[in-house]
């Protein structure tokens, strides 16, 4: 008796140790129902059970809202055991931290006296909202050589100096501000890496 109350008290002071031998017991379960193995899928069942109850002190509720509330407070924002906690979602710190992710539109920060070929089809942008580089991808129809000409002639004609690095990268400066494009020929795509200094 003083081993299952051992077992009860370690279960109720680190619940988080117990779910996952639920878990393994309910996917042992599953395993041995499928070979029909009911000795061993009774076995794995009654483990999960005890676990659960073992959890929660009789209360499976009780043991999944004591392990949902460090997950809620890192959410709400309240403080943890490391003192804090996470910054509040409306913070300004969170937002600076914030990131940008699309499959069909520009990164708002990509510059807009950055000319795009027509043949040049946006697949994904992203970076920081406010702050650090962006990297746009897109899709080009065409030759390869075509898309590198068009994207030259375009920069250079909105300002932009551009520097031919390899027959594959273009390099576009102006100001303080650089766009570095990476063409794959045989995946007609190109990535621009926009390295903002802000």
């Amino acid at each position: 008796m003083e081993v299952l109350g051992a077992v009860a008290r370690t279960a109720e002071d680190y619940p988080a140790l117990f779910v996952p031998m639920g878990l393994l017991s309910i996917g042992l379960a599953l395993w041995a129902y499928r070979r029909r193995r009911w000795s061993m899928m009774a076995g794995a069942v009654l483990a999960a059970v005890a676990s659960v109850l073992l959890c929660g002190g009789g209360a499976p509720a009780d043991a999944l809202s004591r392990l949902a509330a460090p997950a809620q407070a890192a959410i709400l924002g309240g403080p943890h055991a490391g003192g804090g906690g996470p910054p509040r979602l409306n913070s300004r710190l969170s937002t600076d931290l914030a990131n940008f992710s699309s499959s069909s539109r520009l990164h708002p920060r990509f510059p807009d006296d950055l000319p795009l070929p027509t043949v040049f089809k946006v697949e994904h942008s992203s970076g920081g909202l406010r702050t650090g580089s962006i990297t746009v991808r897109f899709r080009f129809r065409g030759e390869g050589g075509d898309a590198v000409r068009q994207l030259k002639e375009m920069g250079e004609k909105s300002g932009w100096r551009v520097e031919v690095l390899a027959p594959h990268r273009l390099a576009l400066r102006k100001g303080s501000r650089e766009v570095d494009a990476w063409f794959s020929y045989p995946a007609h795509s190109v990535v621009l890496d926009v390295n903002d200094p802000r």
